[in-house]
């Protein structure tokens, strides 16, 4: 049986309970939106996958591990999308590095997937232009730094409408 699945960059505790935090004041302050539970994370692609499939997945994380040196990420601004969605976005210098990775990880993946190209960590999704608004009030003055050193796969979880981290791969250091 197939399941749904997403490879993400999987920042530090430290970074996932800042961004957790932030999610906490922005539902204090306009209720459930979604995206709320979810982990901070930033995805680079999505597919469905039976065991075989995801071995195959595992395989090249784990080939590409040795190629890839870890390198520093800083989140530090805002921004959103026509769809409802607010982030925090990664400074120029770590923009490009992401889309250099994410490139170089879909042109050499062994399966076609959905892929994403516009990296960011996401804090809520569908949210109206009013909440909009509060988010980008409320959630200022970022300056979140990383290193990225691992590649996580998430397996759906219907029964929390969530992705959760089953496995991760960390980066020759």
């Amino acid at each position: 049986m197939k399941s749904l699945y997403s490879i993400a960059i999987c920042p530090p505790e430290d970074v996932v309970q800042k961004v957790s935090e932030y999610k906490k004041r922005l539902a204090d302050a306009i209720g459930w939106y979604r995206s709320k539970n979810s982990e901070a994370h930033i995805t680079f692609n999505l597919f469905s996958a039976d065991e075989r499939i995801l071995a195959i997945w595992e395989t090249y994380m784990r080939w590409l591990s040795f190629l890839i040196a870890p390198f520093p990420v800083t989140l530090d601004s805002t921004d959103h999308f026509k769809n409802g969605a607010f982030f925090l976005k990664p400074n120029q210098e770590s923009l490009q590095s992401l889309r250099e990775f994410m490139n170089y990880f879909n042109l050499h993946s062994p399966l076609s997937a959905q892929t994403q190209n516009n990296p960011h960590v996401s804090i809520g999704r569908g949210l109206s232009e009013k909440n909009l608004q509060i988010a980008k009030e409320m959630i200022r003055n970022i300056n979140l730094k990383f290193l990225c050193d691992n590649l996580a796969i998430r397996k759906y979880n219907p029964d929390k409408q969530q992705y959760e981290v089953i496995s991760r791969t960390y980066f020759n250091s």
